[in-house]
Formats: structure tokens, sequence, C-alpha cells
């Protein structure tokens, strides 16, 4: 008994185009979660306790 040939059917899928809406981040509601707190630069020689925070 032969082994039934295996038909792939050719198929071409739509490719789907995806727009990104960036307007959205200029809404102030937006800019709050995107404020970053300052990080302070670190001492040159080291800091006693470098677990302390700043």
């Amino acid at each position: 008994m032969k082994p039934k040939k295996l038909v792939i059917p050719e198929v071409s899928l739509p490719i789907s185009q995806v727009k990104i809406d960036f307007e959205i981040l200029s809404d102030p509601k937006v800019e709050e979660l995107l404020l970053f707190e300052e990080i302070s630069r670190p001492e040159e020689i080291g800091r006693e306790n470098p677990f302390s925070p700043y």
C-alpha cells in the first residue's frame, strides 16, 4: 500500500496593514504616565552604603 501524496493548496492570505495613531501620545493623561523620576548622578568615589536610597 503506497502512502497518499500530500497536496497542500496554495492559498494567499491578505496582508493586513497596521496603522498606529501617535496622536494619543499628545493627550495630557498619557503625558502624566510618561514622566520619569530624575535619576541623580552617582558619587564619584562611591557611597558608604550603596544600598541606601538617595
